[in-house]
């Protein structure tokens, strides 16, 4: 193997992916190896896709995410689906060598998975092993039928697959329930609906937020002030977080013309308009004193 082929190889992934960093990319395309080899085992729609990482491959997010989520779409004996995730692991290690360690919970399986990807062939660095975690939700039910998708990459000894995933209206809900249930919400929730928003159109399902919130939260439901609350709080840690995860970062602080909350048109009008234009702090709190829900 020539180190410097394949340094220039990595490189040219990374700039073509607009990940910040070659460590980012390698580690794209070993979750790419991971997904394929799950769906290639499983290809049937029970196994469902979700979270940022799915929203970032499959609808362009942009940024950089670490972990692979997933949900079925019916119960499973836990014992079937261990059984299933190590055919998967089976099959990943065809391309590269991987160990993996579990953490079981009442509803959630965790496998921690190692891998020896390319950077580690070059190096033969422990710290060249890349780390992926793979968390499948063993409660959590779509709202929607799953969504199927043919997944085709930029890594051409990678094969183009089927894999099941959310509709883009399910993951609007699904960033709104992770924002409103967060003690300290995330930067990334945030742009994620953004993207969700602007480049897909989405439409707010005030139902659907209503459902997951109290089948699948503390939260009783969805609130107005609670989630304008939980914006501002992403505002004070934004650009530290998205530093990290995009190479050019949209700026919080853009201001917007004051909007009337009479009806919830007005409402969504609000949650639109935000994250389209990332309100500045001084014009979220002057909504304080007029919304009424």
């Amino acid at each position: 193997m020539n180190n410097n082929i394949e340094i220039k190889k990595w490189k040219n992934y990374t700039k073509i992916m607009g990940f910040k960093n070659s460590y980012s990319t390698e580690k794209d395309y070993l979750q790419e190896i991971v997904l394929n080899s799950l769906f290639y085992v499983s290809p049937v729609e029970d196994i469902i896709f979700i979270g940022g990482t799915a929203i970032s491959k499959i609808y362009g997010s942009g940024r950089f995410s670490e972990d692979l989520d997933f949900i079925f779409d019916k119960s499973y004996d836990t014992s079937d689906v261990e059984n299933r995730v190590k055919k998967a692991i089976n099959e990943v290690n065809n391309f590269y060598p991987i160990e993996y360690s579990t953490l079981k919970r009442r509803d959630m399986l965790r496998y921690n998975l190692k891998i020896k990807g390319p950077f580690y062939e070059m190096s033969h660095s422990v710290r060249a092993i890349q780390s992926i975690k793979l968390d499948i939700n063993l409660y959590v039910r779509p709202f929607y039928n799953p969504k199927k998708v043919l997944r085709t990459t930029i890594y051409p000894e990678i094969r183009p697959y089927f894999l099941f995933t959310l509709e883009t209206e399910e993951f609007a809900a699904e960033k709104i329930k992770a924002i409103m249930e967060r003690k300290n919400p995330v930067a990334w929730d945030l742009y994620d609906l953004w993207l969700l928003i602007t480049k897909y159109n989405v439409k707010i399902n005030m139902e659907m937020i209503n459902y997951k919130l109290q089948k699948y939260t503390q939260v009783q439901g969805f609130n107005i002030d609670e989630f304008l609350e939980k914006v501002m709080l992403i505002g004070d840690i934004w650009n530290t977080e998205m530093e990290s995860l995009l190479n050019v970062v949209i700026p919080f602080n853009t201001g917007v013309s004051p909007l009337n909350l009479d009806t919830f048109d007005d409402m969504v009008r609000l949650i639109k308009s935000f994250i389209l234009l990332y309100l500045h702090r001084r014009t979220l709190s002057s909504y304080f004193y007029s919304i009424s829900v």
